[in-house]
This record gives C-alpha cells, structure tokens and sequence, in this order.
C-alpha cells in the first residue's frame, strides 16, 4: 500500500499570552517552529509537552537567535506520539515572563 504524502505544514510562530496560537499537526510529521524578539545570539530554548505537565518530549534543544534575533528549529513528532493537546514554550534566559513565547498544538493521529 502507498503511504499518501506527509503533510506540509506552515512554521508555528509562538507568542506572548493571550496570544499564543493553536495548531494542528499530525503524529509522525515534520514541522519548524520560528520567531524573533530575542537578543543577537540569545540561547533560545524550545520544548514541546503535554498540555499543563512540564515533562519536555525534545529533551531540551537550544538554538541561537541570528544577527536579527530570529530563530528557526524543526521539530519531529513521533510517530506513535499520542493524540491531544501539547504545548510548545520558547525562552531565553532569564526565565521570566516578557521572554517567553507560547502555543498549543493539537496532535491528531496519522491518516
């Protein structure tokens, strides 16, 4: 049986509260999660959990804001991830409020 193609899915801006997005992606995908505002050559942390625990499923990934403060990872789910509601937060450190960058991600299974 063919697989049918992976979804192609747009880069998942977080933001600050109240406007933090909800997306939807599936299980098993490939997708980039991006932004700005931090400092030239911040350490930004992204982590990717279970909606309202602080288990982190990317095991901490740090990547460094560019020469404009933007940042760009890729992140896989996996593929036996199960469905619901995750949540992503981007940060740098120091680990206060105005640093950090929010969205919801709803998992859904492979088609």
């Amino acid at each position: 049986m063919v697989q049918p193609p992976a979804p192609v899915y747009p880069d998942l801006v977080p933001a600050t509260a109240p406007d933090e997005p909800r997306v939807e992606r599936m299980a098993g995908s490939t997708w980039t999660v991006s932004g700005g505002g931090y400092e030239p050559g911040a350490q930004i942390h992204v982590m990717l959990f279970r909606y309202q625990t602080d288990t982190d499923l990317l095991n901490a990934p740090v990547v460094s804001a560019d020469a404009n403060g933007h940042y760009s990872m890729r992140i896989t789910l996996s593929a036996d991830l199960a469905p619901g509601r995750y949540g992503v937060l981007v940060w740098s450190p120091p680990f206060e409020e105005e640093a950090k960058r929010r969205a919801i991600v709803d998992v859904i299974a492979p088609a």
